[in-house]
Parts: structure tokens; sequence; C-alpha cells
């Protein structure tokens, strides 16, 4: 990774290393996105994002048929479906026996992690 380059951020975009947490310029919308672009399920439009920006793969698929020419990291298998099973960051199976996304499981309690 060069230094100062694209890098994921804390919201799960992928922004160069400097625009990370920064404002946005020419925001004049007030939708908190770059350039003043619109919101999905809460997301910036036109904008890259990961599995672990959204809080559940519904939302990622809401999401990336509303951006599919920025989706390229939330369907990073290409089979239509955002943060699915075989996406990074997608649907997995959390040791508490439910399926989510990756960064949506529990970590393991200290009476799991013994056993």
């Amino acid at each position: 990774q060069d230094s100062g380059g694209l890098t994921e951020c804390d919201d799960g975009t992928l922004r160069l290393e400097s625009r990370c947490g920064s404002g946005a310029r020419g925001n004049a919308s007030g939708s908190g996105c770059e350039g003043g672009q619109e919101r999905t399920v809460g997301h910036c439009n036109e904008t890259l994002h990961t599995c672990g920006s959204f809080d559940s793969q519904g939302d990622a698929q809401t999401w990336f048929e509303a951006n599919p020419d920025f989706g390229q990291k939330v369907d990073t298998n290409k089979d239509g479906t955002a943060c699915g099973l075989e996406d990074h960051g997608g649907l997995t199976d959390c040791s508490n026996g439910t399926t989510t996304l990756r960064h949506r499981c529990s970590p393991p309690t200290n009476s799991e992690k013994d056993s």
C-alpha cells in the first residue's frame, strides 16, 4: 500500500488516506457525502464501500443495486449478490450459530474460546 494512497476508512469506504475522516469538499446538499451525492440505506452513493460499511446483507444489496458501477468491493465474486457467502467480508456462519456479515459476528466469549 502506498503511503497516503487508497485505504479503507473507519466508515468502510475506500478513499485516499488523507480524506478519511475529513470534511467533504463541495458538499452543498448537506448529505455529508463528498460532492453532495445522495445516500442509499444511509451510505453515500457513487463511493466505493466494503461489506464492513453495512449492517446487513440486505442493506448492502439495496445500496449495490442503486450503485452498480461502484460495487466491486461488495460483490467481490461478481455473482450479482452484494456481501454474499463468497464475498470478502460477506455473509459468514458465526460461532453463535447465526449467519451474518463477518464484522457483525459477536466475538466468542471466554467460555466459548476454552471449549
